[in-house]
């Protein structure tokens, strides 16, 4: 929190410093962004409180978030096609058997690119498919789906 002290007099230069004092107090103090947290509402595979919109809408929030599941939002959930690639740090928190994320045998499930931090827990995932490259190139761990 930047604190601020109010000046009882100007002087005819202050004009021309307050511009700069503020940028630097912009550069010196940068923003904050703080974890958001987006909330499943429904088991529909689109549209508004849908997991498909809280991962794109998570990617797009810099920082670690968290996607919750509210009890409108526990079930299975069927996908009609990929969900988006993860590209930020997230954790997905299911509730204990309550929420099954179903590929349909035709769609891959969770995708994460870049070196983030993702935490699955308490999900059911079945009939996914895996798609993928020789995984981990470089790296002393394997992966991926092979092709």
């Amino acid at each position: 929190m930047l604190r601020t002290t109010k000046i009882s007099f100007i002087t005819p230069g202050w004009r021309r410093v307050a511009p700069v004092v503020g940028l630097f107090a912009a550069l010196a103090f940068p923003a904050v962004s703080e974890a958001a947290t987006y909330v499943v509402t429904t088991t529909a595979d689109s549209g508004a409180g849908s997991l498909r919109t809280a991962i794109s809408n998570a990617n797009a929030s810099a920082g670690a978030d968290t996607i919750a599941f509210a009890p409108s939002g526990q079930g299975v959930i069927t996908l009609a096609s990929a969900l988006p690639v993860i590209t930020d740090s997230l954790a997905i928190e299911g509730v204990f058997g309550a929420v099954t994320i179903d590929g349909a045998n035709s769609y891959r499930g969770f995708v994460i690119s870049g070196p983030i931090n993702v935490t699955l827990s308490n999900l059911v995932i079945r009939n996914v498919r895996a798609v993928g490259s020789n995984g981990g190139e470089g790296m002393p761990y394997g992966g991926g789906g092979g092709g």
